[in-house]
């Protein structure tokens, strides 16, 4: 299981983010984006479905693409951090269902733990037999997520 993190500019909040995910999360199992074409590589390899996704929107215009592309991120298991705390920005980012929101000002020891859970949850499906815990087939065989 992949948690892939992105994060396309430098700044200090995300080389923070960054650095308290490497306490959690072991280097075989996270891949750091820092571009666009990076990320979307990755978001095109089939084991993207099952892994976590932490977005880190550093600016309006990169919040606007994760908003244009938001079908593509509706199975994904995502936490998103927002550039700013707007209204704009809040609604934009709730339309991509992440499992957690924050913001680009935060100290991220909640992003930690929510990542710590759903790490917890996936390892116990997983032991249990049901490499999907949170999801089931539609009629069409699509996984749907279960809420």
């Amino acid at each position: 299981m992949k948690t892939l993190y992105y994060a396309t500019e430098s700044s200090e909040a995300g080389d923070r983010l960054q650095r308290l995910l490497e306490t959690i999360v072991s280097p075989e199992q996270r891949v750091i984006c820092r571009s666009r074409e990076e990320f979307f590589s990755n978001l095109r390899q089939p084991s993207a479905t099952t892994g976590f996704f932490i977005l880190l929107a550093t600016t309006k215009e990169e919040l606007n693409e994760f908003f244009i592309m938001r079908k593509q991120f509706s199975y994904l298991r995502i936490i998103l951090i927002l550039p700013d705390r707007s209204n704009e920005s809040i609604a934009k980012g709730n339309a991509l269902h992440p499992r957690y929101l924050d913001f680009i000002d935060s100290d991220f020891q909640d992003v930690c733990a929510v990542m710590r859970k759903m790490m917890r949850q996936q390892k116990e499906g997983s032991e249990a037999g049901d490499l999907f815990p949170n999801f089931v087939r539609d009629q069409k065989g699509f996984r749907v997520e279960l809420c």
